[in-house]
C-alpha cells in the first residue's frame, strides 16, 4: 500500500516503484542479479527485442561465448547464427533464469486457436445451454502458464492508467496500448486474430462477428481492494454506432486469484432483483458472454490487496442477437442491497438517454479508444 493504492502482489518482480516499462527492465533486472550474463560474438555485443517482428531475438554477453552460449540453450526453442549473433525466435517457454518473455500476436493466437478447437464442442454446449439467458462460456489454461504469467507481470502501475471512481464503478482502465509493456497490446489484439473471431463466431452461432480494432471501452483493466463494477448493461453499437456489440471477451490474468477475492463476473439473466450466476474469475480463464437489452453483469467487489487483471475485448455484428433489441446506452443498476444507489443510476441512465435520443453522437467524444496517429 502506497498513497492510500493498492498494488499487485508479484513475487517475482521488483516492487512496483522500482520497475521500468522500457521492454527491457525484466531482461536487464535478471542480468543486474547475475542470473542472465550477457554474450559476446566475436566484437559484437547486442540485445533486440521487439513484440512484433517474429525474427526479433535477445542475445545475452558471456565472456567465452565458444563454451558458456550452452547455458542459454535451454531457455530457446531454436537457435540459429544470424550475422554474427545467435537469435532465438520469440516462441519459448519462460523459465526462471529467462528474466523476459515476448512474443507476437499472432504466436498467441496460434495457441489461443489450437485450445480453442480442442474444447470447441463443449464450449459450444455451455453456451447453448446458457442461451435463453445470458449466453456464456469459458475455457481455462488458455495459454501456457509462463506465457499467461508473463503478460501478469506487464500489467502498468495503476497510476499510469485511467481511474474511474463514480456510483457506477470503481476501477483502473487503459486502452491506449502502445503507452505500456508491448506484450499486453499484443495479448489484447491476438483475440481479434482473425481464426479467433471464426471460432468464437461459430461456437455462439452468429452470422456475423467483427472485433473492435479501436478497443472503444476495451483493452485492459485492474481492480483493487473494494473496487467494484455494479451491475449494468453495456452499450449496444460501436463508438460510430453502425454496429451492435453482442460479446465480451474478458482473458483473467493475475495468478492464484481465488474466488472469494471477489473481482469475479457476475451475470443476472433474471434481472438485478433475480439469481445470479457466479464465473469464477480464475487465472488464465477466458470467459465469454452475449451483450443484449437483458445482459445484466457486474464484477464483485474486491475482497484483497491484491489486483484483479483483466485483458478486454468486444466484438460486434451486422445484427443485433435478439429481435427486441434496441439502442440504449451504458445503463447501470444498484446491487440487491443498495435500494437508494439503485433509484439514483436508474435516474442516471434515463437522463443519459434522454441526451442520446437528441445527440446521437453523444455531447462528449468517447474517451476509452485506443488514439492511433494517421
Amino acid at each position: 500500500m502506497q498513497d492510500g493504492i493498492a498494488r499487485p502482489r508479484d513475487r517475482t518482480r521488483p516492487p512496483p516503484h522500482e520497475r521500468q516499462h522500457d521492454g527491457t527492465a525484466d531482461i536487464r533486472t535478471a542480468r543486474d542479479a547475475g542470473r542472465l550474463p550477457e554474450v559476446i560474438f566475436g566484437d559484437k555485443s547486442q540485445r533486440t527485442r521487439n513484440a512484433i517482428a517474429p525474427k526479433a531475438c535477445e542475445v545475452a554477453e558471456f565472456p567465452d561465448a565458444a563454451g558458456e552460449a550452452r547455458l542459454l540453450l535451454d531457455t530457446l526453442s531454436v537457435v540459429s547464427r544470424v550475422k554474427g549473433f545467435i537469435c532465438a525466435p520469440l516462441r519459448r517457454e519462460r523459465t526462471q533464469r529467462d528474466g523476459a518473455f515476448m512474443t507476437s500476436r499472432r504466436e498467441i493466437a496460434d495457441i489461443i486457436v489450437q485450445r480453442m478447437i480442442e474444447e470447441k464442442d463443449r464450449m459450444a454446449e455451455q453456451y447453448a445451454a446458457t442461451r435463453d439467458g445470458i449466453g456464456h462460456f469459458y475455457i481455462d489454461d488458455l495459454l501456457p502458464r509462463e506465457m499467461a504469467l508473463a503478460i501478469y507481470r506487464q500489467f502498468p502501475k495503476p497510476e499510469t492508467m485511467k481511474l474511474k471512481k463514480t456510483l457506477r464503478e470503481y476501477k483502473y482502465i487503459a486502452a491506449q496500448m502502445n503507452q505500456y509493456d508491448p506484450i499486453l497490446e499484443e495479448s489484447v489484439y491476438a483475440f481479434q486474430d482473425e481464426r479467433v473471431v471464426e471460432i468464437v463466431k461459430s461456437i455462439c452461432d452468429m452470422a456475423s462477428a467483427y472485433p473492435d480494432v479501436h478497443l472503444y471501452a476495451g483493452g485492459i483493466s485492474m481492480m483493487g481492494k473494494d473496487q467494484y463494477l455494479n451491475p449494468h448493461l453495456d452499450n449496444s453499437h460501436d463508438k460510430d454506432r453502425n454496429r451492435w456489440r453482442v460479446l465480451n471477451l474478458l482473458y483473467y490474468v493475475t495468478a492464484d486469484w481465488e474466488e472469494q477475492n471477489g473481482g469475479n463476473l457476475e451475470l443476472w439473466p433474471e434481472g438485478v432483483e433475480g439469481k445470479q450466476i457466479t464465473v469464477h474469475s480464475r487465472f488464465n480463464r477466458l470467459a465469454v458472454m452475449a451483450t443484449h437489452n437483458q445482459s445484466w453483469h457486474s464484477v464483485s467487489p474486491i475482497q484483497t490487496q491484491d489486483f484483479r487483471c483483466c485483458v478486454s475485448n468486444y466484438y460486434f455484428a451486422d445484427e443485433a442477437l435478439r429481435a427486441d433489441d434496441s439502442f440504449h446506452v451504458t445503463s447501470f443498476r444498484g446491487r440487491p442491497e443498495q435500494k437508494v444507489r439503485d433509484i439514483v443510476l436508474r435516474a442516471d441512465a434515463s437522463a443519459r438517454m434522454a441526451l442520446r435520443k437528441v445527440f446521437k453522437q453523444g455531447v462528449a467524444e468517447a474517451d476509452h479508444l485506443y488514439k492511433r496517429k494517421e
